[in-house]
């Protein structure tokens, strides 16, 4: 939790707190169970608005995914504040019953699909995974980032010669992939209320999916085979 959210969430707490001794010791008069039970929502609002202003601040996947999240954190948010206060009825079943499982399918065709895939497994749960060190070994194998992200620099890796083939998945959550200019790389991927963006060519929406193929230098042969996947996430896919 970043500091500017964390002090906004402990001065709702104190306030709550204050509100609740002076009710009981006779000075105001206020029901905090009502008022508990009515903006309660708030708090994925100032989340997602916190996110917002975080997500300005960022560039290339990391900035798609937050503008994601946030923009997903606001609807829930506005919906449930909606319903609690009498505004609007939205009936959240309608949503559970089309979304989720087509989310859990998704998910489970990912997971499948990396568990077959050759190579190392990476994931990123609730955090963040980097390959920026210079010279790193470059190889077959899958990138995952779950609500988190990862940042793979392949300018300063050693890249072999020949095809190497990645797994690149984001679940609210974003991956970013730097390539240099001499490797040849495809890619395919499907993205669900997400995007991939593949060298400033953007596919995002409802159910979107990418093929496409950008030529490295002349007589190079290292070549980067990418399978992508973005469920409510970004997947970048760019030149250093």
């Amino acid at each position: 939790m970043g500091s500017r959210r964390q002090i906004i969430f402990g001065l709702i707490l104190v306030g709550l707190g204050a509100a609740w001794l002076l009710n009981n010791v006779g000075v105001i008069s206020v029901s905090i169970g009502y008022i508990v039970r009515t903006y309660w929502p708030v708090v994925f609002l100032i989340w997602g608005l916190d996110l917002l202003i975080e997500g300005t601040r960022r560039t290339g996947s990391s900035r798609t995914a937050g503008f994601t999240n946030a923009g997903i954190l606001l609807v829930i948010g506005l919906l449930f504040l909606s319903r609690t206060t009498g505004f609007f009825y939205f009936n959240w079943s309608i949503m559970w019953r089309s979304l989720l499982p087509i989310i859990l399918i998704l998910i489970g065709w990912n997971l499948v699909s990396s568990g077959t895939f050759p190579g190392g497994r990476h994931w990123a749960l609730l955090s963040g995974v980097e390959r920026k060190q210079r010279g790193w070994r470059m190889e077959s194998g899958s990138f995952g980032a779950v609500m988190g992200s990862v940042e793979i620099d392949a300018t300063v890796a050693d890249i072999p010669e020949g095809e190497t083939r990645l797994d690149l998945f984001a679940l609210m959550g974003g991956v970013e992939l730097i390539v240099p200019a001499d490797v040849t790389v495809e890619c395919r991927g499907t993205a669900v209320l997400g995007g991939i963006e593949f060298f400033r060519e953007d596919a995002g929406g409802i159910v979107v999916t990418i093929d496409s193929t950008c030529p490295g230098a002349t007589g190079s042969t290292k070549r980067l085979v990418i399978t992508a996947r973005a469920i409510l996430g970004a997947v970048d896919i760019r030149r250093g």
